[in-house]
């Protein structure tokens, strides 16, 4: 096997387009592809999140500070 002439590496890098890929899914929110080895967030529903902050906009929760 030889070293590939974009990513000068054997096997190829994660972001090299000469690399396979094996998507996971999309992010249910912003449909960013997710790969297997990817980090990512699943629901209780199945539904696939690229982040944290994906999932809590896709749920509409967001933060409150309460002041005195």
């Amino acid at each position: 096997m030889s070293m590939c002439d974009i990513c000068m590496r054997t096997p190829h890098a994660h972001n090299c387009p000469n690399a396979t890929r094996e998507v996971a899914g999309r992010c249910e929110w912003c449909g960013a592809e997710l790969e297997k080895g990817d980090e990512y967030y699943k629901d209780g529903s199945n539904l696939l999140f690229c982040s944290t902050e994906c999932a809590l906009d896709y749920y509409m929760i967001q933060k409150v500070v309460e002041e005195d």
